[in-house]
């Protein structure tokens, strides 16, 4: 892998990490009717948040944003989307380090591992090839088929670790 700002002899362009992945609400309704379930108002006001967020949200973060365009969806029918979604593998849940609350996202590639950190809860996504090496790890050294893998790694970020450094001065 190249540094930043590192000159390469042939750029090529990195295939999109989400072909495949349902990303917008037509999206959506096209892959829920292909499988045959409704389109419904709490699904896409679900779905919407999702998308929108860029990130991890609880349950409950994702009602309350719900609930500001959908006053009528309560909790239970946000758990029952995502229940769906999940099943569908839409979405996925991740328990990212904070006292195990689950959190959920638009579901990602498996390349993609989570960045957290313990000190201000900031969840960034990290892209390479290393799942895909413990992937092949596993099975060529292990004999196990591995149908997904959820990497968290856990630790400072820069803004943070600076800041430490700044006061330990």
């Amino acid at each position: 892998m190249a540094r930043q700002g590192a000159r390469t002899e042939s750029p090529q362009r990195r295939p999109d990490p989400y072909a495949g992945h349902v990303r917008t609400a037509d999206e959506l309704t096209r892959e829920l009717r292909q499988r045959g379930y409704r389109v419904t108002r709490p699904r896409q006001a679900v779905w919407r948040v999702l998308s929108d967020a860029h990130g991890h949200l609880t349950a409950e973060q994702v009602a309350a944003r719900v609930s500001q365009h959908e006053p009528g969806v309560n909790l239970a029918s946000v758990y029952r989307s995502l229940a769906l979604f999940a099943s569908l593998n839409l979405v996925r849940e991740s328990r990212l380090g904070d006292n195990d609350v689950v959190r959920w996202e638009v579901a990602h590639p498996d390349e993609h591992f989570h960045l957290v950190c313990e000190t201000c809860g900031r969840v960034d996504h990290h892209t390479g090839d290393l799942v895909a090496r413990v992937i092949e790890h596993l099975q060529t050294g292990h004999d196990f088929e591995a149908s997904s893998v959820e990497l968290t790694v856990a630790g400072r970020c820069a803004t943070c670790a600076r800041r430490s450094d700044e006061s330990a001065m």
